[in-house]
């Protein structure tokens, strides 16, 4: 090498040189040195001094609390040549910032933490036991159910109360529980006991205590309207009536796979599995027989059922504008109505098949159930 050609590195590596040591190379085909084999360390060579300051010290040196200051050199050094460094590992490029990651990760909650805002509804897991107030049946003379979700049991207005409410109804019915073993079972039991017990709520108190003997009349404002709300628009009525159908249609769901575990309960004489049911208490007594046990939720699952199934006509002729009369004394046919037909329509099949199931597992277990038995005409699906 021409002796006026400056090196652009030095001859010892970074570690032997600010240990001021001898380096020497491993081998004559390795550019590390031996010094740096035997530590395990990587081997680094930088520019000389008068290029500019040496690089810092190394993560060994970093925890041993070493520290050297450099001294500034005279000349000027407008251009300094980059340090000539052995390939990098890939620990070099892993993020280590702790602030980052903090507001990553806050990031990241906020975004999941939308669902959370919905009002929060009593989802807790079902205990073993469950209470008959977990199914509040209501006649259409009682003005509301004891138990609401609303405060002070007031009526709902139509300024979208009762849609977060069903939003966060809808919400909790979305979690998928296996009916197979029994803990998903008596979790699902539990789930479907409160949502329906909650959506018999939402309804009774959007509907009239005392339903009118005829809701296509267009003098008289639906019942649930005060004095300081007028007929609630087309497409409100809408969003709550599609919402209140999306929670039946869930619950049914899950009473279709509830009735269906129950069945192959019954009909197959599963006693172990029957005995594993949550019991069903009323009041202070607790009936011990397991076809009692099985008897008694079969029919509070049907009776749930039916109740829903009853009361959403009167929902849509409380929330519906009844339709406006055309010239000629024909009555113009709302467009609303229609969607709300097609609707209860696609629901129709799957409350027609819940109940049939639910049926034809009450007469097993009044008949004793067994494999034996004959399932008269019916087929599961």
């Amino acid at each position: 090498m021409d002796g006026s050609k400056r090196r652009l590195e030095r001859l010892a590596c970074d570690r032997c040189h600010r240990q001021k040591l001898r380096c020497s190379r491993a081998s004559s085909q390795s550019r590390a040195c031996q010094r740096c084999v035997k530590a395990g360390e990587r081997c680094t060579y930088s520019p000389p001094l008068r290029l500019g300051r040496p690089v810092s010290s190394n993560k060994q040196d970093n925890k041993n609390g070493q520290s050297r200051h450099s001294t500034p050199v005279s000349l000027p050094a407008p251009s300094v040549s980059p340090p000539v460094v052995a390939m990098p590992e890939p620990t070099d490029y892993l993020i280590d910032n702790k602030a980052f990651l903090q507001d990553l990760e806050a990031g990241y909650r906020q975004e999941i933490s939308l669902a959370s805002t919905m009002i929060p509804l009593d989802m807790d897991q079902t205990p073993a036991t469950c209470d008959m107030d977990d199914f509040y049946l209501y006649s259409t003379t009682t003005p509301y159910p004891p138990d609401t979700l609303f405060d002070h049991g007031s009526r709902l207005a139509f300024d979208g109360e009762a849609d977060r409410q069903l939003l966060a109804l809808q919400q909790s019915l979305f979690e998928a529980v296996s009916v197979d073993d029994v803990e998903g079972l008596d979790k699902t039991i539990g789930l479907v006991a409160r949502a329906s017990n909650m959506l018999l709520s939402i309804i009774t108190a959007l509907t009239s205590p005392s339903p009118s003997p005829s809701c296509s009349s267009s003098s008289e404002s639906p019942p649930l309207l005060s004095v300081s709300h007028g007929p609630c628009s087309a497409d409100s009525a809408t969003t709550t009536i599609l919402l209140v159908t999306a929670c039946y249609t869930r619950i049914l769901n899950k009473v279709d796979a509830i009735a269906s575990r129950l069945h192959d309960m019954v009909s197959c004489s599963d006693h172990e599995a029957l005995l594993a049911l949550p019991s069903i208490q009323m009041g202070t007594f607790i009936p011990v027989a397991p076809a009692i046990q099985a008897s008694v939720l079969v029919q509070l699952l049907s009776q749930s059922v039916c109740e829903i199934e009853k009361r959403l006509p009167s929902l849509t002729c409380a929330l519906v504008v009844p339709p406006v009369t055309a010239r000629g004394g024909s009555v113009a046919r709302s467009n609303v109505a229609d969607m709300v037909g097609a609707v209860y329509g696609n629901v129709v099949n799957l409350e027609a098949h819940v109940k049939g199931v639910l049926a034809v597992t009450l007469d097993l277990l009044s008949r004793g159930g067994g494999c034996h038995r004959e399932q008269r005409g019916f087929a599961m699906e």
